[in-house]
């Protein structure tokens, strides 16, 4: 952890105009909670950063477990600042009725938000862990068990995150007893809980290789 505080510190030393970016991605999520879901599928894949994920870290001397602690630190971190910013845009969105317009259906459905929020950060975190598994790496071929434990509950999260938003009067969420779309998203959060667990368990660092090739 220490040295994940040490790489921040570094980082906003020598380019301090990031922290502007930050500023703007913590603000949004907070103004618009409903467009949370959104916002994770497309800022995850740089939130892990590019910082020593490239040609240095593989000629640091360090073991295998350590390169992956590492990595997995950063993970970890990056994942909790999220977890703070989504939850503290939607703490406003229940608390605050002046506030509550902006977050959407969800609001309206509280078991149905509840694992549907539960659903978003495992799927932040599926995200975030393969950055840092792939970082410098070549990726590989999915196969069955990805199609069913990660693009499935990729579809349902993307469903239920458009019906959310409340863009059009017919909503998935409106149809059918909430405790159904609750299990539902549950069961989602299970399956992608279950792909975490084994891309970590299979995890292999591989010799470093270049950008222009993978």
């Amino acid at each position: 952890m220490k040295d994940y505080f040490r790489k921040t510190k570094i980082k906003y030393r020598y380019w301090p105009l990031s922290i502007l970016a930050r500023i703007c991605f913590v603000v949004l999520m907070m103004i618009a909670p409903s467009i949370q879901w959104a916002l994770i599928l497309v800022i995850t894949s740089v939130s892990y950063g590019f910082q020593y994920t490239n040609e240095v870290e593989a000629l640091l001397p360090r073991t295998d477990e350590e390169v992956k602690k590492a990595r997995l630190t950063t993970c970890n971190m990056v994942w909790l600042r999220y977890f703070i910013v989504c939850a503290g845009g939607f703490a406003m969105a229940f608390l605050c009725p002046w506030y509550k317009a902006v977050g959407a259906r969800f609001t309206s459905n509280p078991m149905i938000f509840a694992t549907f929020f539960t659903l978003q950060m495992v799927m932040t975190y599926s995200c975030l862990l393969e950055r840092a598994i792939n970082a410098g790496q070549t990726k590989k071929k999915n196969d069955l068990f990805t199609y069913l434990f990660n693009t499935l509950p990729s579809i349902v999260y993307f469903v239920y995150g458009w019906n959310g938003m409340n863009v059009s009067k017919n909503s998935l969420m409106a149809l059918g007893n909430p405790a159904a779309h609750a299990i539902v998203l549950a069961l989602t959060a299970v399956l992608l809980i279950i792909h975490c667990v084994r891309i970590y368990s299979n995890w292999t660092l591989t010799d470093y290789v270049s950008a222009d090739r993978v």
